[in-house]
């Protein structure tokens, strides 16, 4: 008898013991495993947004003091931009993203006009430089303001010092010339003509003061009429050298 209850309480041991695979553990692996039975997600990756950086990306990300009082929108496949003096769209713009060129001419309100010029280079590494000018011109008198920039330069942005030789009206002149600086400065202005095709800028010499000083009567200037005939070339070619980034005669 004594072996027979043994018999029992060992087999009823063995019947109260959770089975390899039961529940319990199922339940468990539940917990750390992924339902088989979810959908999988598909919903669709942001699209990449990327801009292409060409020259009017650049003109359109000017900041001040460099940005322009002419933005550019374009509308039916065509550009549009008004002019900030009479609020008229203005019908002299050039948009040449081949070349990398944009030019805008503002007639404004009679008084003269305005031409607006950007012009993106590349450096050897790829890095872009913009030329930017911006030049006045009444009908006598000339004046203008250019920069040369690096747009993605982090440290510096103007490198108009650097990337543009000194250039002035006495560049023009025969090199024994004795003329008053402020005279030459004032008389023979200076402009850079950026390029739309190729990367060859060009300064040149403004001599239309000559029909304001020296066509008869006196003025402040008419002693200095001679200065126009020492004039010996009316532009000087400036190369762009991508290499070191900037322009060199």
């Amino acid at each position: 008898m004594r072996y027979v209850m043994l018999f029992l309480c060992i087999w009823a041991t063995a019947c109260n013991k959770p089975a390899s695979g039961s529940r319990q553990n199922t339940e468990t692996a539940a917990e750390t495993t992924p339902s088989q039975s979810a959908e999988p997600d598909t919903t669709p990756a942001a699209p990449e947004t990327t801009q292409t950086k060409d020259v009017l990306y650049y003109y359109r990300t000017l900041e001040a003091p460099f940005a322009t009082e002419y933005p550019l929108q374009e509308s039916k496949g065509k550009w549009v931009c008004l002019s900030p003096s009479t609020s008229e769209p203005l019908e002299d713009i050039v948009v040449d993203l081949n070349n990398g060129f944009i030019q805008i001419v503002d007639p404004g309100t009679g008084g003269g006009d305005w031409t607006i010029q950007c012009v993106l280079f590349r450096m050897a590494n790829g890095a872009p430089v913009l030329g930017l000018s911006k030049t006045f011109f009444d009908g006598t008198g000339i004046r203008q303001d250019v920069h040369i920039l690096r747009p993605e330069d982090a440290r510096r942005r103007d490198w108009t010092d650097y990337a543009l030789p000194k250039i002035d009206g006495f560049s023009f002149l025969r090199d024994d010339s004795a003329e008053e600086e402020e005279i030459v400065h004032q008389l023979l202005p200076v402009t850079i003509e950026l390029p739309r095709y190729g990367t060859t800028a060009k300064a040149k010499v403004y001599t239309g003061l000559q029909d304001l000083y020296c066509r008869g009567g006196e003025n402040e200037f008419s002693d200095y009429c001679g200065l126009f005939q020492q004039v010996r070339r009316a532009e000087i070619l400036l190369k762009w050298n991508k290499e070191q980034g900037k322009f060199v005669q």
